[in-house]
């Protein structure tokens, strides 16, 4: 199937909210806007910052350098080298921030971890939750 370009900068990426890709996935194609930056899987997917990665799952977004997901749906990071390893509809955006799973956790915090879980807010610099 050949894949079809569609027009959008970068800026307008970041400023969308979730719900926009759930309303409107089927006009958002996987995108690799940064340097060096990889998705190698999964559909809908947006890697836009330098050294960013996205290896599958589907509507996930890296908006910061050095920034991963690993598969899962609906996922953002938005820290510098932050990182989301699967889930749902999770957040990483303090700086070496992680969300290992789970679903509708946010690690805002600088240095922060969440273990799995649901609806969980790590903002705390340097805090882990199970």
């Amino acid at each position: 199937m050949p894949s079809e370009e569609i027009p959008v900068s970068a800026g307008e990426l970041k400023a969308l909210p979730v719900e926009h890709f759930q309303q409107s996935a089927e006009a958002l194609l996987t995108i690799t806007r940064g340097s060096y930056s990889s998705v190698s899987g999964g559909s809908y997917n947006a890697a836009n910052e330098y050294y960013s990665s996205i290896s599958g799952g589907s509507h996930n977004t890296t908006d910061e350098d050095y920034s991963s997901i690993s598969g899962g749906t609906h996922n953002m990071t938005s820290g510098e080298h932050s990182s989301i390893s699967g889930g749902a509809y999770n957040v990483a955006s303090g700086d070496y921030s992680s969300v290992n799973g789970g679903e509708q956790n946010t690690a805002s915090g600088a240095y922060t971890t969440i273990n799995g879980s649901a609806e969980l807010e790590a903002s705390a610099p340097y805090s882990t939750l199970p």
